[in-house]
């Protein structure tokens, strides 16, 4: 598990969800990095995805 990955799973650990804007400021990359980061964690089953497009969480 990355460094980054750690850093959302502590945040999710007090918080229900996390946006792209969250994890944004938590770990300070870009849009499409942390879009990036997000999939990967959905594709290896350590997060799940909520919502539609612009809602998805």
């Amino acid at each position: 598990m990355t460094e980054h990955e750690k850093r959302i799973l502590e945040y999710l650990q007090e918080n229900k969800e996390i946006s792209n804007g969250d994890a944004r400021e938590i770990i300070g990359l870009s849009a499409a990095g942390v879009r990036k980061i997000l999939r990967k964690m959905v594709e290896k089953e350590i997060l799940s995805e909520t919502g539609g497009n612009r809602n998805r969480r």
